[in-house]
């Protein structure tokens, strides 16, 4: 019998220690920008059903970290990011297309240096059924996004 050589199965500059520091910190940004979302949501879709996702993704839209997600959700994440990156060559903190029900807009940047763009609000809030639960989900859903940019991640 032929004894292992100590590390032998270690794979080079594989670090399983970092793995689970940033595997547990991904699971508590995540797990607070979906605290945030339940708690600012007016849509009983989203508050009774959990019908929503929090995921991060890296630059390439390639899925970094998720937590009890809808896997409908998780498999659009990359397609909904990816036309930002496409149509806008720079992207400033908080970066989110709005596909809502009722109202279906092309990739457009619906907030501006971390503000609404009054024309696009002041559209969906005519256009959707209910808009103001519409608007209630859209600013829970931009409160998850600056909860997850507020939470560094350091290497």
């Amino acid at each position: 019998m032929c004894a292992k050589k100590p590390n032998e199965d270690r794979i080079e500059g594989f670090d399983p220690v970092l793995l689970a520091v940033l595997a547990n910190r991904f699971e508590s940004i995540i797990k607070e920008m979906t605290n945030t979302v339940m708690r600012a949501s007016r849509s009983s879709v989203i508050k009774n059903a959990r019908d929503m996702s929090c995921g991060i993704l890296n630059y390439d839209h390639r899925l970094v970290s998720v937590e009890e997600a809808l896997p409908i959700h998780v498999t659009a994440l990359e397609l909904t990011a990816r036309p930002i990156t496409e149509l806008f060559s720079y992207i400033k903190d908080y970066a989110k297309t709005i596909y809502e029900e009722g109202l279906h807009l092309p990739c457009v940047r619906i907030q501006e240096n971390g503000k609404d763009k009054a024309d696009l609000i002041r559209m969906g809030m005519q256009k959707i059924r209910v808009s103001n639960i519409w608007y209630g989900d859209y600013r829970a859903q931009v409160g998850a996004c600056r909860t997850g940019e507020r939470r560094p991640i350091r290497f």
